[in-house]
């Protein structure tokens, strides 16, 4: 992927997906978005989780 990471049709691409998965997946909510990053930050083997 990284030989195409500068193709501009594909970077429009996959804005488009980005935002559409904000908009459904997060329902627009910034916070949302934030805590599943974080939440994607948590290693598998923390005892924590």
């Amino acid at each position: 992927f990284e030989n195409l990471k500068d193709n501009q049709v594909i970077q429009k691409s996959m804005d488009t997906i980005k935002e559409d998965l904000f908009v459904k997946f997060f329902n627009s909510s910034t916070s949302k978005l934030e805590d599943f990053q974080k939440l994607i930050q948590i290693p598998v083997n923390d005892l924590k989780v």
